[in-house]
């Protein structure tokens, strides 16, 4: 999971991790810089938290997530912002970049949005949308207590309620590495797949919905209510025993994990 520039001690990339543990407790995490991750790690958890506008004004376009020759999986959370992928020409321009790398590399790159446990039909205030990024997007839950330790000091155990793209990131990060011990001769892209394929999808688009994308974009109200859903959940809620039930029963008949991510 990757420290964010002016993270001291760790501290949000201690939140994270703990989300990250919650899902698989056996999961060897390290905490890195992004220019600095170590070849082998096979998923690599982003929440920098930045929108895409403002990675590309960063220079994140120039990046080119090295890890996917390795067959690494890249989960991503980039944005508190309520903003949708593909609304302006920095968002463009970058997804354009990673539906390509998806296409040409065995790794992949997953963005992750944000809903809460008591409203799953509606994605966070603040989290943003699938966009032009549908067919590589997924939404975790979040707002659950968990145990974390603050500041890296000894004894500093506490329960805390978290919440934010920062954390569903982390939870579907999570799922993977279970996919990985299941299926652990499978490439990256193909545990990225078997969780694509089983996510949940939301198929509704509610009042709260539409006023969330009025307000961060240019579009108007008709436009939005006649987007499809995936434009805005993408594949929806990540179901990782749905996506470990398919895997066993593409390999039990003797048929190869599906290596190429289907478009929406």
């Amino acid at each position: 999971t990757f420290k964010a520039e002016n993270e001291v001690n760790f501290k949000h990339g201690d939140i994270v991790s703990y989300f990250l543990k919650r899902v698989v407790p056996n999961a060897k995490i390290l905490h890195v810089n992004r220019e600095q991750t170590p070849d082998g790690v096979k998923i690599i958890n982003d929440s920098s938290g930045p929108s895409i506008e403002q990675l590309f004004i960063q220079g994140f376009y120039r990046y080119n997530f090295p890890q996917l020759k390795n067959n690494a999986v890249y989960t991503i959370a980039y944005g508190n912002d309520n903003h949708m992928p593909g609304t302006t020409l920095a968002s463009r321009a970058l997804a354009d970049k990673i539906k390509q790398i998806n296409k040409n590399s065995q790794g992949a790159i997953l963005f992750v949005g944000d809903v809460t446990l008591n409203n799953l039909q509606n994605l966070t205030a603040y989290s943003f949308s699938a966009g032009i990024l549908a067919s590589n997007y997924v939404i975790a839950p979040t707002s659950t207590v968990v145990a974390h330790v603050g500041g890296m000091e000894e004894g500093s155990l506490e329960f805390k309620r978290e919440e934010g793209t920062s954390i569903a990131a982390p939870t579907v990060a999570g799922c993977l590495a279970l996919l990985q011990e299941v299926f652990p001769n499978a490439t990256g892209k193909q545990l990225a797949i078997l969780l694509l394929d089983t996510a949940e999808p939301i198929t509704k688009i509610s009042n709260e919905m539409v006023e969330k994308i009025r307000q961060s974009t240019n579009l108007s109200v008709r436009s939005i209510q006649s987007l499809p859903p995936q434009a805005i959940f993408g594949r929806g809620i990540v179901n990782v025993y749905k996506a470990i039930e398919k895997g066993k029963k593409i390999l039990s008949s003797g048929a190869p994990l599906p290596s190429q991510i289907q478009e929406i």
